[in-house]
């Protein structure tokens, strides 16, 4: 919840010019943050200009929201790594929406 607020402190405050941060995740079902480590592991040393995050979302069917954000290039190459390396260990999952931080900020202003 933290994080809009912050962005648009940064953006109102702090602005820079260079390119805007994006994110893409997905929802991954039926799996645990233990589970996920050694592919979040791997994946942030081979991407290492993408920021990766979780979200573990502990209810009765748990899951976790699982991502890359930063620079746009950064993001589709890790994010391609990521659904590949998910596909591949055939765990289910669901992709959520693209988020830029810019559009993040201006919904947070509001």
């Amino acid at each position: 919840m933290a994080w809009p607020m912050l962005d648009w402190v940064l953006e109102n405050y702090y602005p820079h010019d260079g390119p805007g941060e994006m994110e893409r995740s997905v929802r991954v079902f039926h799996a645990r943050e233990s589970d996920l480590v050694r592919l979040m592991d791997e994946l942030s040393v081979i991407h290492t200009r993408a920021k990766i995050f979780s979200l573990p979302h502990m209810a009765e069917n748990y899951s976790i929201e699982l991502g890359f954000r930063g620079e746009q290039a950064a993001v589709d190459a890790a994010f391609t790594d990521l659904v590949t390396a998910l596909t591949s260990r055939a765990l289910a999952f669901d992709f959520l929406n693209e988020k830029n931080s810019a559009n993040a900020l201006s919904q947070a202003a509001v």
